[in-house]
């Protein structure tokens, strides 16, 4: 008998633009096999730019 499990679990971040935000410690993230992590700061120029299409995507419904 298969039992349905929900691929989203509490503990899961969410994602934005191939990027991992993790609001807990103010960064965005991105991993990518054989490269080197990247970590991103909400407060650096980069960061900033990222979380505010992040916040203003937050206000739209999601895509159909």
């Amino acid at each position: 008998m298969a039992q349905h499990i929900d691929q989203r679990t509490p503990n899961e971040l969410p994602t934005f633009e191939g990027w991992t935000v993790d609001l807990r410690l103010g960064q965005f993230r991105r991993m990518v096999p054989d490269q080197e992590c990247r970590f991103v700061p909400f407060d650096s120029v980069e960061g900033e730019a990222l979380f505010d299409r992040w916040a203003a995507a937050q206000d739209r419904p999601p895509a159909a």
